[in-house]
């Protein structure tokens, strides 16, 4: 066949990227490149989050309860074994430069195919964290929106015949299952630096200001070896907001510690909701639930350590109505529409002054000021420094 009545052929199919770099293969070039950029930052986030250098930890790209990157990093489903979920999207959009560059009918067909998987994928992780973790991360939002343009463009321009090559597909798993690899050994890696960076994690403590416990011990706890709050080895002041997704972890990693020093330390609460119905520093409710919250915990110290507890572990479900059913259930009802719950709140607010606080939640450790949760391994190795080991 002549390359006239080839091109002539091509140019008759439908297809997306071979009659060269046409406004919609430019477009699909695009769309990949962003994948690309997107993915690298999520895995960049989440390495950052898992495994903080420093003893402040990562930041967090909270907007709101909802629009949360620590709702999708801290997740079940945000590595397997250890492997990104943000890997596999980043070679999603590798393959899709690759094939909007060097153009092939194979190399297209079997990126439709792709792009088809890809976009089913993205619709069962948006839908689970719109139903499962009632949130649902920026970053993450936007690599589904590209996704779906990317599907689109193969579906409505490409020769999408539903025929893959095992040519191609071989030479994508060289890239996959290397890449794999490397991320997974670099995350056992990490997980086992984290103890050998005591020491560094230990001077950086020492170096930090020390504030002072709060002058007044609160009557929130979830653990007491000593009456007197000072008079346990290790003390912790936590400032914390119900509906905050790094409050979650930090309650998940400090749990086991607080059984293994049970005898040695001191854990108590002052409320810090990210709400402006009752946090005259909020500009905007960041939480919207998390002063109901704050005040139905709040209403029944006596029983504060149960009912932290069962409050995160419901941080997807809470509601006005379902707050309004848990306090019926603890029978606080009236003392959480009251005036002097809000005064409690507001006190610990102010108090939170004291330590220039700027989010949550904020851990005042024998004094120190630590912004953000940290890895188990950092806090055992600060509690074993204060007492003495």
């Amino acid at each position: 066949m002549s390359k006239a009545k080839q091109t002539e052929e091509i140019m008759s199919k439908k297809n997306l990227t071979m009659q060269g770099m046409t406004p919609l293969n430019a477009l699909l070039l695009v769309l990949g490149m962003a994948a690309v950029g997107l993915s690298i930052y999520l895995t960049k986030h989440f390495f950052e989050s898992h495994f903080p250098t420093g003893i402040q930890g990562s930041g967090f790209c909270s907007i709101s309860a909802f629009w949360n990157c620590d709702v999708a990093t801290f997740s079940t489903f945000s590595n397997i074994a250890g492997i990104p979920i943000s890997f596999f999207g980043m070679l999603f959009g590798c393959f899709i430069i690759a094939g909007s560059i060097f153009p092939s009918e194979k190399m297209e067909r079997t990126n439709g195919i792709l792009a088809a998987i890809n976009a089913a994928g993205c619709l069962v992780l948006f839908l689970y964290s719109l139903i499962a973790l009632k949130g649902l991360c920026p970053f993450c939002a936007v690599y589904y929106i590209v996704s779906w343009a990317i599907f689109y463009l193969f579906l409505k321009f490409g020769d999408f015949s539903f025929q893959i090559s095992p040519k191609i597909i071989a030479i994508y798993l060289v890239p996959t299952i290397v890449g794999g690899a490397i991320f997974h050994l670099h995350f056992n890696s990490e997980t086992e630096k984290l103890v050998l960076m005591s020491d560094s994690i230990l001077k950086e403590f020492k170096t930090l200001k020390n504030y002072g416990n709060p002058e007044t011990d609160s009557k929130f706890r979830i653990h007491t070896s000593a009456e007197k709050f000072s008079d346990a080895p290790i003390q912790l002041t936590v400032f914390s907001d119900f509906q905050c997704p790094a409050c979650l972890a930090f309650e998940e990693t400090i749990a086991p510690l607080i059984k293994k020093f049970s005898d040695k330390i001191n854990v108590q609460y002052f409320p810090y909701p990210l709400d402006d119905h009752c946090n005259p520093n909020m500009k905007r409710s960041l939480h919207p639930h998390a002063c109901h919250a704050a005040r139905v915990s709040m209403c029944a110290p006596e029983r504060f350590e149960t009912s932290h507890t069962e409050l995160f572990k419901a941080q997807s479900d809470l509601s006005e109505s379902w707050l309004n059913d848990y306090a019926k259930k603890l029978g606080v009802t009236e003392c959480a529409k009251g005036e002097a719950v809000k005064k409690l709140i507001l006190a610990g607010i102010e108090l939170g002054e004291k330590y220039e606080l700027s989010s949550t939640p904020t851990i005042i450790i024998n004094g120190k000021k630590i912004e953000g949760s940290l890895p188990a391994p950092y806090f055992t190795a600060i509690f074993n420094s204060l007492l003495g080991k």
